[in-house]
């Protein structure tokens, strides 16, 4: 009897743990998107942990990602308002001219060891986004 009631309390709890985060996201309760300057600063402070990186490689690596940011919001803009496929096509090219770009910008600062760190990161990335195209 006493295994059936906590069965039936752990359901329960879990049931309107799930519930509640459900409303949250109903009620508007969701996290307001970053502006570029806070992912720009989230992205140096996250590969300044990974990467090591001095005060000098930290802002310069923020001057490329606000960069890339901000490029890549425009374009994402455009491609929101194009329906054209091509189009569309000819902006997810200039993303990725804005990408290597950055990952140029960034290999130049960094030191031998930073690059194998960086290039490991980078390839990380990379098998990530295919997983999660393959399931899109």
């Amino acid at each position: 009897m006493k295994k059936l009631l906590l069965t039936i309390a752990t359901v329960s709890a879990l049931t309107l743990t799930g519930v509640a985060q459900n409303n949250q996201k109903a009620a508007g309760t969701e996290q307001a998107p970053l502006t570029p300057e806070q992912k720009a600063d989230k992205e140096t402070n996250n590969a300044a942990a990974k990467l090591g990186l001095t005060d000098d490689q930290k802002a310069k690596f923020k001057v490329y990602a606000l960069d890339r940011v901000r490029s890549n919001n425009a374009i994402r803009e455009k491609a929101k308002a194009s329906k054209n496929a091509d189009e569309k096509k000819a902006f997810r090219a200039e993303a990725k001219a804005n990408h290597d770009k950055f990952s140029t910008n960034v290999n130049s600062i960094l030191t031998s060891d930073q690059q194998v760190k960086w290039a490991a990161h980078q390839k990380k990335v990379e098998e990530k986004r295919a997983k999660n195209q393959q399931h899109d």
